[in-house]
């Protein structure tokens, strides 16, 4: 499927503006009459007024919610590669290739409890990883550890923090058996 798009006559075409729909897929639904609007659209829209050498277009997504008649967007792919999920970031420059959502965000999980839920399903060690790119060194881990947490660099307890599940804290320890201990 390719949809054009352009202003003015088919003798006489003028520039697309900012805003403007290039092509989209719509679906319209019986009730007691076809509406004369989409109630979802996936679109392919004009991000600025197109020149010869200027063709900046975002992806937008927009469904109606149960119990109404008014579409609204609800995810956009910016010209820069960002996304934006949720009605309060729709509409906001993510920044190149990030990503902003709106709401509680789960991984793994379908039912989302606070801000970042992450239920990962590990054998031994549920582990989160903070690695910068094309590094072995600087790679820090939280990790729960039999029942107990540990915050750590290079997946390595011994170099790090280890909170038990009863309240101790061992710097260094992988095992504290006091309230706060220090190699």
């Amino acid at each position: 499927m390719v949809g054009r798009q352009a202003r003015g006559t088919l003798a006489v075409p003028t520039a697309v503006q900012s805003g403007d729909y290039l092509t989209a897929i719509a679906g319209r639904g019986y009730g007691t009459v076809f509406r004369t609007s989409s109630d979802g659209v996936v679109g392919v829209v004009a991000n600025q007024t197109f020149t010869a050498t200027a063709h900046g277009a975002y992806l937008t997504f927009e469904t109606t919610p149960d119990d109404s008649v008014t579409r609204t967007e609800k995810m956009r792919v910016s010209a820069a590669g960002g996304v934006s999920i949720g009605n309060s970031y729709v509409g906001t420059n993510a920044g190149a290739n990030n990503l902003a959502v709106a709401g509680l965000v789960g991984i793994g999980t379908t039912v989302p409890a606070t801000g970042v839920h992450l239920d990962v399903q590990h054998a031994t060690n549920p582990t989160i990883g903070i690695k910068k790119t094309n590094a072995t060194t600087r790679q820090w881990y939280i990790q729960a550890v039999s029942n107990n947490l540990a915050i750590n660099l290079s997946g390595n307890q011994a170099t790090g923090i280890n909170i038990t599940n009863s309240g101790f804290v061992g710097v260094g320890i992988t095992a504290p058996l006091v309230t706060l201990v220090a190699s």
